[in-house]
């Protein structure tokens, strides 16, 4: 008797952002569990419903996320933004604001659930 077994991902949409910070990328994907959650699990009744079962546990250690670096202040990439961001600077004591021009934070978003299930 063989047991068939497929991937289940689940997309993570909409756009929450969570500063890495000191907790890691697994603080960051335990937020993004307690967010995320509701919609997980009643994505996956409907897979238990239809006999799958998962393979390994279930949690935050499933979710997929992206990492970007960028400023407080935005992405300053666009030479627009960054010309109207030195105006910024020039026209007032700018030195909190260059800080925050300079100094890039790690950033997160969650991409996507993902699960091995099998089914007997």
């Amino acid at each position: 008797m063989s047991s068939q077994v497929k991937d289940v991902v689940i997309p993570l949409h909409g756009g929450h952002e969570l500063q890495v910070g000191n907790n890691g990328y697994e603080g960051v994907r335990s937020a993004f569990w307690r967010y995320y959650r509701d919609r997980i699990e009643t994505e996956l009744q409907k897979e238990l419903d239809r006999g799958w079962v998962p393979i390994s546990s279930i949690g935050p250690s499933n979710i997929e996320i992206r990492t970007y670096r960028k400023t407080y202040l935005g992405d300053w990439s666009d030479p627009i933004s960054c010309l109207l961001g030195l105006i910024v600077i020039i026209g007032t004591a700018g030195l909190v604001l260059l800080v925050l021009l300079v100094v890039k934070t790690e950033f997160a978003v969650a991409t996507e659930f993902r699960v091995k299930m099998r089914k007997s």
